[in-house]
């Protein structure tokens, strides 16, 4: 199951439904609840959608940034309901097509940094 935006108003960075900043501590009560209400029927959970694609979660320039503290949240939150689940970074986009999207593998070293991330996998969208 992928847990993404957009975002409502009040956990949006503009204060407006959307993919703006959204807040990493508005999002895990929300993964709380779809965790609780899930636990025991959904083995996986993907941590938002394409957040490699400017549409799905900006400003672009602070993706990498913003997704690693969603990320974060969302893995804490889902390992502390359902500790069996299993949690994906991604899913992204598998390209980067001029300013609208940044390549996935440079997504993940920006997002990564030196740190060490923990993750049961990694979801990918294969089209072209």
């Amino acid at each position: 199951m992928t847990l993404t935006g957009p975002a409502p108003a009040w956990a949006t960075g503009n204060h407006r439904v959307g993919v703006y900043k959204p807040r990493a501590s508005a999002y895990a009560r929300f993964v709380r609840d779809v965790a609780k209400h899930f636990k025991g029927r959904v083995d996986r959970y993907s941590i938002w959608n394409e957040p490699n694609w400017k549409s799905w979660l900006a400003p672009h320039g602070s993706a990498p940034h913003l997704y690693k503290l969603l990320y974060l949240a969302g893995y804490r939150t889902i390992k502390s309901v359902d500790p069996a689940a299993k949690v994906l970074i991604g899913e992204t986009s598998p390209q980067a097509r001029g300013s609208a999207g940044m390549a996935p593998l440079a997504f993940l070293r920006a997002m990564g940094g030196h740190s060490h991330l923990f993750a049961d996998g990694y979801a990918h969208n294969p089209y072209d």
